[in-house]
């Protein structure tokens, strides 16, 4: 082979894979890590309550976590992103008793969009990104109930929450984020993969709610902000790089039991 023709062969690889770097470039204007973020807002129609979301790739991947101000209960769980029309990305999961939520973030404005079900009720809901927290820092505090143990973490300054509980030895973590009207809500696997789920409201610096895991075990928490920090340097979920998001959806039935 004449090293002419080698030269012509080599530069018609290159153009290939420009052209297909390009094409996906076009194809995929916008990349997952563009919805990054912890957002919050609120549900209406048949229901009433708050919602958090964290949009991360952090292993539990994206979450969406709901309170029923009405009933008095909780619910949450994974979404993944479906469908993508830049700016827009629509994430949705469904739980196993077929609650279904739909939502829709604008990485243009971070607002949200969206829907839920859980026949017969069904309703919209709608919110926006959460860009800074009150209650960022670093807390403490005791779980009692079924079990009992402590919880130590932080909150970083847009709301993302990541505590460690640590239960009869055993460590699990938590991840959630802080509604800006006064909530905290997260969850995270135990040591045997049962998912614990937190729901909290905050009165000044202390800390207080319910927790309840998938296996019927419930309790309360409480605690209180050890480090006041409004600009803490934990990761936030919005500066998480890389990976994708998904995992897919299994809403937590209830979470806090009416």
């Amino acid at each position: 082979m004449t090293a002419g023709l080698q030269s012509v062969q080599k530069f018609l690889f290159a153009l290939m894979v420009m052209s297909l770097v390009l094409a996906g470039a076009l194809n995929g204007r916008c990349a997952e890590t563009y919805y990054y973020g912890n957002y919050a807002g609120t549900f209406t129609g048949g229901d009433d309550g708050v919602w958090v979301g964290v949009l991360s790739a952090h292993d539990l991947a994206h979450l969406f976590i709901s309170y029923s101000t009405k009933y008095d209960y909780g619910d949450g769980g994974n979404i993944s992103l479906t469908s993508e029309t830049a700016p827009l990305g629509t994430f949705s999961g469904t739980s196993l008793k077929g609650n279904t939520v739909t939502v829709t973030v604008d990485s243009s404005d971070g607002s949200v969009t969206g829907s839920w079900s859980n026949p017969p009720l069904s309703g919209s809901l709608e919110g926006d990104i959460v860009t800074s927290s009150p209650f960022a820092g670093e807390y403490t505090g005791e779980i009692k109930g079924d079990v009992t143990g402590t919880f130590a973490g932080t909150i970083d300054s847009t709301g993302t929450v990541t505590l460690t509980a640590t239960v009869d030895g055993n460590d699990m973590e938590i991840l959630g984020a802080c509604h800006p009207d006064g909530w905290l809500m997260g969850y995270g696997p135990d040591p045997d993969n049962n998912i614990i789920g937190m729901v909290g409201k905050f009165s000044g610096s202390d800390i207080a709610g319910d927790w309840e895991s998938e296996t019927g075990d419930i309790g309360t928490f409480s605690g209180t902000r050890t480090v006041t920090s409004s600009d803490d340097d934990s990761t936030s979920s919005s500066d998480d790089g890389g990976g994708g998001g998904g995992g897919g959806g299994c809403f937590m039935k209830s979470l806090i039991t009416p």
